[in-house]
């Protein structure tokens, strides 16, 4: 019995994992972080996948491929070559370990609010001052609005990219 990793249709990892345990009798990892975002004007503790559209199923592979392959919400096995990918013991038993630490610890709050002074840190706009206007695709992404030669101009930059002014 090997740990396979799946690739599953958006937002449908939690319908998957529940087919292969009760239906399958299968091990599944289905890693989560709880976050916290903006949820209708409201900060609020959200629970999301640790790796969206996938997740891992343990099962010998001669019995229960094609279960697997074709289970409802799949797209299929990870393949390489041809062959599905064995994901080895250690790597599972790390992402599981981590993984119930994300969900016991206080939500992450991944997002710059509205107005707050910016540092670019990174990239061509690296140590210019912004104020932030809106996150963008979940917070991953941040709009900024920059000074640039007496005018001001609004920019689209990575949060990472990003730390908060404390002047």
């Amino acid at each position: 019995m090997n740990w396979y990793c799946l690739h599953t249709k958006p937002k449908k990892e939690p319908m998957l994992a529940r087919y292969l345990e009760e239906s399958l009798g299968l091990q599944v990892c289905y890693p989560r972080i709880k976050t916290r975002k903006v949820v209708r004007r409201r900060k609020r503790d959200v629970i999301s996948p640790l790796f969206p559209r996938y997740l891992f199923c343990r099962f010998d592979a001669a019995q229960y491929f094609r279960a697997v392959q074709y289970s409802p919400d799949s797209l299929g096995l990870v393949i390489r070559g041809g062959v599905p990918v064995v994901v080895e013991d250690e790597v599972v038993d790390l992402i599981k370990e981590n993984s119930e630490d994300l969900m016991l610890s206080p939500a992450v709050d991944d997002s710059f609010q509205c107005g707050e002074n910016v540092e670019v840190l990174e990239g061509p706009f690296q140590g210019m001052m912004g104020t932030v206007l809106q996150n963008l695709n979940e917070g991953s992404r941040v709009a900024i609005l920059l000074t640039l030669l007496t005018s001001e101009t609004k920019v689209t930059i990575s949060r990472s990219h990003l730390a908060l002014n404390s002047d």
